[in-house]
């Protein structure tokens, strides 16, 4: 099974020069906790409620400041990642590549969200843990 089967599309996002306001104002309205922080379409970071709180409020952020100054940047590559050099070194995978590469890089990075990117690098999903395990059922019937 491929990411493309099972990754949620449509996914809201953020800039980095958007405030730390509008993210949260962005998550409350979603409900959701993550956001990709995106510039010409290719993800630069992402951005986490906990961020916010962590990053953000705990270290003396006024909600005006920007999501660029505490928004994750992701790890360095590895196999099967894209380019750092055109991401940030946020960590993302192809929408062909396999489930299981996936998972194994989710475990390795102690990650429970993954960036899914087209071709050209731009932003096209997220997969989640959730979204696996709502395709377990149907890829066991498979086998």
């Amino acid at each position: 099974m491929r990411l493309n089967d099972i990754m949620t599309r449509g996914v809201e996002t953020i800039s980095a020069d958007q405030t730390i306001q509008e993210a949260a104002s962005k998550m409350r309205d979603a409900d959701v906790g993550f956001l990709p922080v995106i510039q010409e379409e290719t993800a630069v970071g992402i951005l986490t409620d906990r961020d916010i709180v962590v990053r953000g409020v705990a270290d003396g952020f006024e909600a005006v400041a920007y999501v660029g100054e505490i928004m994750s940047r992701g790890a360095a590559k590895e196999a099967g990642e894209v380019d750092p050099e055109r991401t940030g070194s946020v960590v993302s995978l192809h929408l062909d590549e396999d489930v299981a590469t996936a998972l194994e890089l989710m475990r390795r990075k102690k990650m429970r969200r993954l960036l899914v990117h087209d071709d050209d690098y731009r932003l096209v999903g997220v997969v989640s843990l959730a979204d696996v395990a709502r395709a377990a059922p149907a890829a066991a019937a498979a086998t």
